[in-house]
């Protein structure tokens, strides 16, 4: 286990993971865990946040989700699916852990499912949905990955 401290650096000493809960906060996606770090010269003061960063822990098979594609709806999160024809489909999730970016995907998904992450201000159950290529590049941008200048309105 590693400490990366407030201006980015890490901090020299390795430390360990005492403790982890094994229950999580689902209104907050987090759990309880406590690490113990060696701090000789005192170096690591009370107040400041730090990232922790875990090594070694890996959930084979999981599934995971960009944090933008989960919804908060009346009966809690949920995604929206690519479903039969090509339409919208809502799906209930329970969510794990973030992970960079991403929400890991309790229960609700299996794996293959085509789960809608950009333009979700327009889904809605039964909307018809265009699918694009993952690997194109994003609207406006130019060969190369240069952003194509703005055309002026004459």
């Amino acid at each position: 286990m590693a400490l990366r401290l407030e201006d980015g650096t890490t901090y020299s000493r390795p430390g360990r993971l005492a403790f982890s809960d094994d229950r999580y906060s689902p209104v907050t996606g987090t759990a309880d865990a406590r690490a113990e770090v060696p701090n000789p010269a005192n170096e690591l003061k009370p107040g400041p946040f730090v990232r922790v960063i875990l090594k070694g822990a890996v959930r084979p098979a999981a599934i995971v989700v960009p944090q933008r594609a989960v919804l908060e709806g009346p009966q809690g999160k949920m995604v929206y699916v690519l479903g039969a024809q090509g339409k919208a489909e809502p799906r209930p999730v329970t969510v794990g852990d973030w992970t960079g970016r991403d929400w890991v995907i309790r229960e609700g998904l299996k794996a293959g499912d085509k789960v809608i992450v950009d333009g979700l201000m327009k889904v809605f159950p039964g909307a018809p949905v265009q699918v694009g290529d993952p690997n194109a590049p994003p609207p406006g941008a130019a060969p190369g990955g240069a952003a194509k200048p703005d055309a002026k309105k004459k």
